[in-house]
């Protein structure tokens, strides 16, 4: 049979909408159309009838069978025969379908939906297409598994019925997980994420083992309760532990605020009363959140917060391990306004909160550490003045009320406990756990490196005052440019403070600051594939001198100034807000390059390379600054490189040094490799190693380790992964990762078994399973270390 062509199409275009709408017809579309091997028109039924490779097309939905038949007069329509329903790239597939011509939905038998976005597989014994992307099952199946025909899907869920929107969520009654087509666990109903749309009901249950709390399960349920607001209630179990109850909101309001709280509680039944490893009750909690407020007339609010009810917290419980290597776990909130011409005058008021887990819960400084309740910052930004646009003034001020959760008082303003701030009557016996009198930590005067009752503040050392801080700074500057060739910039400033303490009382501070920067850049361009800009800069900085041992010591300084920081910006310098700042004069010299490379679409260049050297000297002490190196290169593709390195021309000795590289493949290969090195670390940072809670801990005299990751894919679905660090100084590793990775191969799901092992929480097993085909399955579980530097450098 030869197949109709352009005249058929026009035909059916004309008889759609012949019928007027006093006889019940549909409104004529002109973009139908149908092609057949053979069309035919039966006047008594005033019905079409298309036979062999019949397509009906409307828009982007298209329908295929072997057999077609509607009603000029309804619009309603069947097919059978290799029946097909395309829209888009969702594809359904059925024995019969019972349509509408007018937008090509209806009921489908015997259905099978393909939704290639997602690799998402629907079957059902009747399917209704009730919308763009929704659909309605009668006894469904739902996947991811794209397994050959023949073969068992690795998991699925089957449905007495359900409601499903493509690329969101499917909400299904009389559920059934089933595993190799075995039937798991039932559940009377679940929200399946499927459906973009919120939609109350239960998620996914969650299901783990940990050599350390053995079995763990959850059951979350999801919960809409109201436009921009969702709720997640998650009750777990944890075998060594009990019940477990965590909560989470996340809310969105107006245009562009939103933020999320989380909490969490637990009765805790591996918690031992009076064991001094565990100086805390079995009731344990957390509560973090984060949030960003746009007020009305300007005004800003913003908070990140983190409050756990013990020390030990972040290392027994998942949620917050990111936390594990931080001595201090920080809060801070705010809010702010800019005001003025282009926002040059702003305000802000702030608190700030820190709770300390360097050491045991019963022995720690959390009583003593500086809580910042308020600090109000007023700053001016610079800006020429309205009669000459060589002066630049601009104003920082700002206030401060340092308090302490429970004040000491010392007429010294700190306790002289050494600097692993416990005096020797709390300092437990290693051996049995008891306190006494003894010097546990061998850190009196006359022990080697001991700091306690020394009669000088050493960092590390509880603070024992509080008080308010009242710091003004006015400044002026007197700028200069030459085109974009070279600018200077000189600022003389007055950086004034005020006390007001219990322990001192009323004090002041005046220091005359000054600093200058002469900056010139020279642009070349090399053929039409690279440019070169070459930065010379040289700086000066000078804070004059004043005692001030009798002042307050809210904000000691660091035993260890961070001195590539101060050197590569100098207004680390002048403006420092340490409550002891020495007096300084020194210049610093240095020299900035930067290499791009030029694409060939014509869009911005592409940083290739970026590297620095700067050196300095100090005309009070009449020495050298460290020479530094620093530089990031993206030569290679699919590499990224970072480097640092710090030596004291004084000493000819390396100071400090940092490298880093990452390597990934096309094929999926990825390597990262971090090399750390700093000869002098602050004192307190050498006590109380996690693993060595009351012991006195080994002495590091400096930071000498090396980090690894490795992801390795042997298959299109084996795939090896480390990730890992080593001390050298005490010759000890830091912590691994090892595992070992499969995605099967209907590429529905992954399982993941790793070893781990750290001074935290000793050697654990882990094993993962995660159900693929709901977003990036590139890394099903994750990268490894994150250094970042493949990351897209930017543009020139």
């Amino acid at each position: 049979m030869v197949r109709l062509a352009a005249t058929w199409v026009a035909l059916v275009a004309w008889t759609l909408v012949t019928p007027t709408r006093a006889s019940g017809a549909p409104a004529s579309d002109p973009s139908y159309r149908l092609s057949a091997d053979t069309l035919e028109f039966e006047s008594d039924s005033q019905a079409y009838v298309a036979r062999g490779s019949v397509r009906i097309a409307r828009g982007s939905r298209i329908l295929r069978a072997d057999w077609v038949s509607y009603s000029r007069v309804t619009g309603r329509g069947v097919a059978s025969g290799n029946v097909e329903l395309r829209d888009g790239r969702d594809v359904i597939r059925a024995e019969f379908i019972e349509f509408d011509i007018r937008s090509l939905t209806g009921v489908l038998f015997g259905a099978r939906l393909d939704a290639e976005d997602s690799h998402f597989r629907a079957e059902g014994a009747e399917m209704r297409k009730t919308g763009d992307d929704t659909y309605s099952f009668e006894d469904g199946m739902f996947t991811t598994c794209q397994c050959p025909d023949g073969e068992r899907d690795p998991w699925r869920i089957r449905a007495g019925k359900a409601d499903l929107e493509v690329g969101g969520y499917a909400t299904v009654r009389n559920m059934t997980f089933e595993i190799l087509e075995v039937p798991v666990f039932w559940l009377p109903w679940m929200i399946y994420p499927f459906r973009t749309e919120r939609q109350t009901g239960f998620l996914i249950p969650e299901v783990g083992y940990g050599s350390r709390d053995g079995v763990q399960v959850g059951v979350p349920f999801f919960w809409a309760a109201a436009q921009g607001l969702n709720v997640i209630v998650n009750p777990q179990w944890i075998q060594t532990r009990g019940g477990k109850a965590d909560l989470q909101l996340e809310y969105v309001y107006g245009e562009r605020s939103r933020g999320e709280l989380t909490g969490s509680f637990i009765l805790d039944d591996s918690i031992r009363s009076r064991d001094p490893e565990t100086p805390f009750d079995e009731k344990r909690w957390a509560f973090t959140g984060s949030q960003d407020v746009f007020l009305p007339w300007g005004w800003r609010a913003r908070a990140d917060f983190r409050f756990v009810s013990d020390n030990d917290y972040v290392l027994d419980f998942a949620p917050l391990a990111s936390y594990r290597n931080d001595r201090f776990l920080e809060s801070h909130a705010f809010v702010g306004k800019s005001m003025g011409e282009a926002g040059r005058l702003g305000l802000v008021a702030s608190v700030h909160t820190a709770d300390d887990q360097s050491n045991p819960d019963d022995v720690d400084r959390d009583d003593t550490l500086m809580q910042r309740l308020p600090e109000v910052t007023l700053s001016v930004l610079p800006a020429p003045l309205s009669w000459t646009s060589h002066l630049v003034p601009s104003l920082d001020a700002q206030y401060i009320y340092f308090r302490p959760r429970n004040p000491a008082s010392n007429p010294d303003g700190f306790l002289d406990t050494g600097i692993d701030g416990i005096f020797d009557a709390e300092e437990r016996d290693p051996a049995t756990g008891a306190f006494d009198l003894l010097d546990h930590h061998a850190d009196n005067v006359g022990d080697p490196g001991g700091t306690e009752g020394n009669k000088i503040f050493d960092e590390g050392e509880p603070l024992a005052d509080r008080g308010s801080r009242v710091r003004i700074t006015p400044r002026l500057a007197m700028p200069w440019r030459l085109g974009d060739v070279a600018e200077f910039y000189p600022e003389v400033a007055w950086y004034q403070t005020l006390y007001s303490s219990d322990a001192r009382g009323f004090e002041e501070r005046g220091l005359l600051t000054a600093r200058a920067d002469l900056r010139i850049r020279l642009r070349r361009g090399f053929g039409s594939s690279w440019v070169h800009i070459v930065e010379p800069r040289l700086g000066y900085a000078f804070v004059s001198q004043r005692s001030q041992r009798g002042n307050p010591l809210f904000a000691p300084p660091t035993a260890v100034p961070q001195d590539r920081l101060r050197q590569l910006d100098l207004d680390s310098v002048v403006r420092d807000s340490a409550d002891r700042v020495a007096r300084f004069s020194g210049m610093t010299l240095g020299l900035g390059n930067r290499i791009f490379t030029r694409s060939a679409d014509g869009g911005a260049p592409r940083l290739l390379a970026d590297f620095s050297v700067s050196a300095g000297y100090g005309f009070h002490d009449r020495r050298f600054a460290n020479l530094y190196l620093d530089g990031r290169t993206y030569a290679w593709r699919g590499t990224g490189a970072r480097f640092s390195l710090g030596v004291d021309p004084e000493e000819v000795k390396i100071d400090e040094g940092l490298a880093e590289l990452a390597w990934r493949s096309a094929a999926g290969h990825r390597l990262e490799l971090g090399y750390r090195w700093l000869r002098d670390i602050p004192a307190y940072f050498e006590r109380f190693p996690f693993g060595e809670r009351f012991g006195s801990g080994d002495r590091f005299e400096s930071i000498n380790q090396v980090t690894l990751g490795l992801r390795i894919e042997l298959t299109e679905r084996w795939t090896l992964t480390y990730g890992g660090g080593y001390e050298f100084e005490k010759n000890r590793l830091l912590g691994n990762r090892a595992g070992i990775e499969f995605l099967s191969a209907c590429r529905c799901w992954a399982i993941q078994v790793q070893a781990i092992g750290n001074p935290a929480s000793g050697i654990q097993g882990a094993l993962r399973v995660r159900l693929l085909g709901f977003g990036d399955d590139a890394t099903p579980f994750g990268s490894l270390t994150g250094l970042g530097l493949l990351d897209d450098p930017g543009s020139v």
